[in-house]
């Protein structure tokens, strides 16, 4: 297999409908892969090991793996262009759910209140790597039942194509999340603190190398990398972690840098907006004035007396 990622276009044909729910006997080694979209694998039997390839920046270079066993009732979410490869394999039947995140983008607002579904959809995957500490979501005999009458729904839905099969299908898919998000909820008190530690460690590599590097020509893709995280994800978690974009964090930390070379140096503003990453010193102004109330000249003026 190439490196390059699975299609959408291959696997998710339908642009009515772009998911597919397939029942899948692994007795095979299944090699290392990625693909464009959103995967929720829920075995149904026997057993195997997942492995998670933690990629660099380009996305070929392997950094390190994190494995975990599989056994009946697990579940874990695979996130788009995240590697991973089952190995092992011993009698295993999986369902895979491949969907595009855009079919329940529009549900966001509602799938937010569903307590634990957001930490199974986004962070487990994301800290996956964590291997002593990765969370699991193991469904018990009840929760089983709820899941497989959502999947076994949507797979005649979508293979028997009856008229309005594109509704009932994404009603099942939001009715699995529902169940899925609760399940996790009710797993157990041990799963955030690990979780909130993956947060943290993940900011705080992302804050420290903006830090260490906001006088570079930045791109969300060079801070994400040091987050370990792709940009999207990235993203997502640092705003729900500071309050704030990265790119908003970037530029109050160029505005308070400016602010210390201003106070205490003698440089042109031109050179102080080039020395804490602004290579346009009108831009460099604007935002200046937009934080501060104040133009860089007249904000010297006033903090000299």
């Amino acid at each position: 297999m190439s490196d390059g990622a699975l299609s959408v276009h291959d696997h998710l044909p339908d642009p009515r409908l772009p998911l597919s729910v397939r029942r899948v006997p692994v007795d095979y080694v299944v090699a290392p892969h990625r693909h464009e979209f959103q995967e929720i694998v829920y075995v149904v039997r026997g057993q195997a090991r997942h492995v998670t390839e933690l990629l660099d920046g380009s996305l070929t270079n392997v950094m390190r793996t994190a494995t975990m066993t599989l056994l009946p009732g697990d579940c874990f979410v695979v996130s788009p262009d995240e590697r991973h490869a089952f190995t092992q394999p011993e009698s295993l039947v999986v369902y895979n759910i491949l969907f595009t995140p855009e079919l329940i983008a529009g549900e966001g607002r509602w799938l937010a209140g569903v307590p634990g579904l957001a930490d199974f959809l986004f962070l487990e995957p994301l800290f996956r790597r964590e291997a002593e500490h990765a969370p699991k979501l193991h469904l018990d005999v009840g929760e089983r039942a709820a899941a497989l009458a959502c999947i076994e729904a949507m797979e005649r839905e979508t293979t028997d194509r009856s008229p309005g099969y594109e509704l009932a299908a994404r009603a099942r898919l939001l009715e699995l999340l529902v169940h899925l998000g609760r399940a996790w909820s009710r797993a157990g008190a041990d799963r955030p603190a690990p979780l909130a530690k993956g947060q943290r460690d993940a900011v705080a590599a992302a804050t420290a190398f903006m830090e260490e590097r906001y006088g570079d020509d930045l791109s969300l893709r060079a801070i994400a990398d040091a987050a370990y995280l792709s940009p999207h994800h990235f993203s997502e978690l640092f705003k729900k972690r500071t309050g704030l974009s990265p790119w908003e964090y970037l530029g109050k930390l160029r505005i308070e840098r400016a602010q210390e070379l201003l106070r205490t140096g003698d440089a042109p503003i031109t050179e102080v907006a080039l020395a804490v990453g602004f290579s346009d010193s009108s831009y460099f102004a604007r935002v200046f004035k937009t934080q501060t109330g104040l133009t860089p000249r007249d904000w010297r003026q006033r903090e000299r007396g």
